[in-house]
């Protein structure tokens, strides 16, 4: 099997607009990458052998089909499903704001200090890519989370935004391009988890390289994350599991 270097990644939708390069959201600089849009030339093959989460993982991954290329997930994506997770009423979300970074009490721990926080594109929603570590280190990365613009966080510290279970380079020649399978609790009306949602998202350009660049060990990070790293060969971002409790 051949496997393509991760370089000069298209996308099928052209449509992404990246507009400012830094914003601030809840107090937590962003930045945007303005480097060019091709993608380190770092053979799939190698990101899978640098990587040792990606053998005997039992992190939670998309069921597949019978061939093993291709990322199969189960229910539908919809808006309504959006608004039950997400929706709170504005009294507590004002406080929730206030308290901890996007709203997420878990950020307010010593285990989940944000370290960099990227402006991102996801599935042609406006996204922040949020990489954290334990407060007290300086050089590793633990986990990478896609908080979605609008979306509104937890009084629970145990509850989690989308948190970066697999990364997938979809090889498709010309028209490659990377997507993320991501693990996230589901609230309840007293905005704590009743549940997860495994969902898979279409990453812009930037995003993926620079989750490139950490697992490659192309950054200031050592990568202390277990992401798994998975070549599929067909362009298929699928449907959301939830599991509620």
């Amino acid at each position: 099997m051949k496997v393509e270097a991760v370089s000069n990644l298209g996308f099928r939708n052209n449509n992404f607009s990246f507009g400012e390069k830094q914003r601030v959201h809840e107090n937590v600089p962003a930045e945007s990458s303005n480097r060019a849009s091709d993608f380190a030339k770092v053979p799939v093959i190698v990101l899978l052998a640098m990587n040792p989460a990606t053998l005997n993982s039992k992190i939670p991954t998309m069921p597949e089909a019978d061939n093993p290329n291709k990322v199969v997930m189960l229910a539908p994506e919809t808006k309504s499903e959006e608004k039950s997770t997400y929706v709170i009423a504005p009294e507590v979300e004002e406080a929730q704001q206030s308290d901890a970074p996007f709203g997420w009490a878990m950020f307010r721990g010593e285990n989940q200090d944000i370290k960099l926080n990227m402006v991102a594109k996801g599935n042609g929603a406006n996204y922040h890519m949020v990489f954290t570590a334990p407060r007290s280190s300086n050089n590793k990365i633990n986990h990478i989370y896609f908080i979605k613009d609008g979306s509104v966080g937890s009084v629970d510290a145990g509850a989690h935004p989308p948190e970066v279970q697999t990364f997938i380079y979809h090889n498709l020649g010309k028209d490659s391009f990377c997507s993320v399978i991501t693990l996230e609790s589901i609230l309840g009306p007293d905005r704590r988890e009743n549940g997860t949602t495994l969902r898979q998202i279409m990453l812009d350009d930037d995003s993926a390289q620079k989750i490139i660049d950490l697992v490659s060990g192309d950054t200031k990070w050592k990568n202390n994350t277990h992401i798994q790293i998975k070549e599929v060969f067909d362009a298929k971002i699928g449907k959301p599991k939830t599991t509620l409790y």
